[in-house]
């Protein structure tokens, strides 16, 4: 009885890279071009930001709005208002959990704006950074057997 040869599949080798430090991997981050090859300028995280920075004063002054009428329903529970929360023994727990609903909401997008706003800052950084170093009009000296000359470059 003959037996076939099995081919036997190697191992796929797996590259892992080295683990960076902190420093290590900042400097690698600062590395990076946040611009794409000087494609992208940083007005999209700018405007996303500032359309979240618009909704973190909103949920802000909402959550402010919110504590003004506690006193406000207080005042008007102890002159006798018929306000639906005077019948309660808590006067003004919606108001409460409100306020802190807008406050809660209103840290993660402080947050989520700064970030916005650094990366736009780097990204834009970048991209002058790349038109610094790729000028849109070029003009470079050329040498043939014939002859030489000038060769300008115009970038779109």
């Amino acid at each position: 009885m003959t037996s076939t040869p099995v081919a036997l599949a190697a191992e796929p080798t797996r590259i892992e890279p080295k683990p960076l430090k902190g420093k290590e991997r900042r400097e690698a981050r600062r590395e990076r071009d946040e611009s794409q090859g000087g494609t992208e300028n940083g007005t999209f995280e700018f405007v996303l930001g500032s359309v979240a920075a618009v909704i973190t004063g909103v949920v802000i002054g909402r959550g402010a709005w919110e504590l003004t009428r506690i006193d406000e329903l207080k005042r008007d529970c102890a002159n006798g208002g018929s306000d639906l929360d005077c019948g309660t023994a808590n006067e003004g727990r919606g108001n409460k959990i409100a306020a802190g609903l807008s406050f809660g909401f209103a840290v993660p997008m402080a947050f989520a704006t700064a970030f916005l706003f650094a990366r736009g800052a780097r990204t834009r950084r970048d991209h002058k950074a790349w038109h610094a170093e790729h000028p849109e009009v070029s003009l470079r000296p050329s040498v043939s057997r014939r002859g030489g000359g000038l060769a300008l470059q115009l970038r779109f």
